[in-house]
């Protein structure tokens, strides 16, 4: 990772991520690893339609940033969402056929249009965006501005 994104001062990365995890339980590793993400994207919208969206994005989230599994392995994916209680047979199928190539081009498309290059990314109320990592504060401080606008 430090190859491809060598602007990125990763202790201090992970000392923030660590500390801001703590009040919520989330465990962060040292990830060493930018895993080829389309398929586990295809796997999450899988995941949304059935209904299991929550649950698989907590699974994948702590396979990748506390278990340091690999996010980007057919094996995997298919691995977290059958513990999610998804088909595997249903799912490989789904990203044999790139089921939802389609649905995530549109997805990065809109976001670009917004100026949008950063995950995460957090629009409210569709004239206010966060990106990136920021604290429950910085979330607070920008739902009372948009308050405090209306009244």
């Amino acid at each position: 990772m430090t190859e491809s994104l060598p602007h990125i001062d990763w202790p201090d990365l992970y000392a923030r991520l660590r500390e801001m995890g703590k009040p919520y339980d989330k465990v962060f590793a040292d990830v060493q690893t930018l895993p080829n993400s389309n398929e586990i994207l295809q796997a999450g919208e899988y995941a949304l339609e059935k209904g299991a969206f929550e649950q698989f994005n907590e699974a994948v989230f702590k396979a990748y940033f506390s278990d340091l599994r690999d996010i980007g392995s057919r094996g995997v994916i298919i691995e977290l969402g059958e513990e999610c209680g998804l088909d595997a047979i249903e799912l490989g199928r789904t990203l044999d056929e790139n089921r939802y190539q389609e649905r995530l081009h549109a997805v990065t498309a809109e976001a670009r249009s917004r100026g949008i290059n950063s995950a995460p990314t957090f629009i409210i109320d569709q004239t206010c965006a966060i990106a990136g990592m920021q604290s429950e504060e910085q979330f607070r401080q920008l739902l009372q501005k948009i308050i405090e606008s209306r009244s």
